[in-house]
């Protein structure tokens, strides 16, 4: 094996911590979905979960640029002018194409309660086109509403946050991440058995995945 692990030890912390940031705007959002908390009005209520599931996006994808710091340095500062996904996406897609998580789950064998395989997930999980189209909707809530304009159908939002929610459940739940370096790939749980924080492993391609680090 080549590769330094200690070298990548900062990177698999810091993409760790973009999960973390996730899983704690997730947790915003939930409170105010199921009203257990309210700022107080019904359309900041709606204007706050969206601006949470549009850096939730942001943040999806930002931390795969977590191995190189100038890329994501640029990257960041392009959203801040960004108000389209497709534009988002197709910046990333031009550092790495294959920038998207995975969503996977593990097997687990029923007479050793070990992990027998991964597989990956087909259907449930929010896809690339979805992205785009939660990420446009919840941009249309970042500006003040055109007094002129046609109301927005609040309530039609409103009735898909908890799609969205699954839906950004399901992809990062437990996934793999391929990093710039094609022969790369971090796994992720998002929860851990034991500390309920985020775990991260580094991969290598050979004739498979070697597993490199653990954190």
């Amino acid at each position: 094996m080549a590769t330094d692990i200690n070298a990548y030890s900062d990177i698999l912390n810091r993409y760790a911590g973009c999960m973390e940031q996730i899983k704690l705007r997730m947790n915003s959002i939930l409170s105010i979905i199921n009203k257990k908390v309210s700022t107080g009005y019904k359309y900041t209520d709606t204007e706050f979960v969206c601006l949470q599931f549009r850096k939730i996006l942001e943040l999806i994808a930002l931390a795969n640029l977590v191995s190189n710091k100038e890329q994501y340095a640029i990257m960041n500062k392009n959203f801040a002018n960004h108000y389209h996904a497709k534009h988002i996406l197709r910046d990333i897609e031009k550092i790495n194409p294959n920038f998207y998580p995975i969503p996977t789950k593990q097997i687990v064998d029923e007479k050793t309660k070990k992990v027998k395989e991964t597989i990956n997930i087909e259907e449930g999980y929010l896809t690339k086109d979805e992205f785009v189209e939660i990420y446009d909707e919840c941009s249309q809530l970042m500006h003040a509403e055109n007094p002129f304009a046609e109301p927005k159908n609040l309530e039609l939002l409103r009735s898909k946050f908890h799609s969205w929610y699954n839906k950004i459940l399901i992809l990062l739940n437990h996934h793999q991440l391929q990093l710039i370096d094609i022969n790369l790939q971090i796994w992720v749980i998002m929860n851990s058995k034991d500390s309920g924080r985020v775990t991260t492993n580094l991969f290598k391609m050979t004739s498979k995945f070697d597993d490199l680090e653990k954190d």
